[in-house]
């Protein structure tokens, strides 16, 4: 339950924090985009690390979903 709300926070952030939204669609799109890849390794290691779950891998397959999850993050 703890990952869902982790995950839940990561959008939380990303679509909360937007306090620079204009009419401009552009500038929007630059800003949703900011938000996003800041916590794009969070998210992207914890809904991996939640599939592990899903599956019920052992903890040391845990963390290196939760691994991958972050190093892909961070490679896009």
């Amino acid at each position: 339950m703890k990952l869902l709300t982790l995950i839940e926070e990561n959008f939380q952030k990303i679509f909360t924090n937007l306090d620079k939204i204009t009419k401009d669609f552009a500038a929007n799109l630059a800003v949703v985009y900011e938000h996003f890849f800041n916590y794009l390794p969070q998210f992207m290691g914890n809904s991996l690390k939640g599939i592990g779950l899903i599956f019920e891998l052992s903890d040391p397959k845990l963390a290196e979903m939760y691994d991958l999850g972050v190093e892909l993050g961070y490679f896009y």
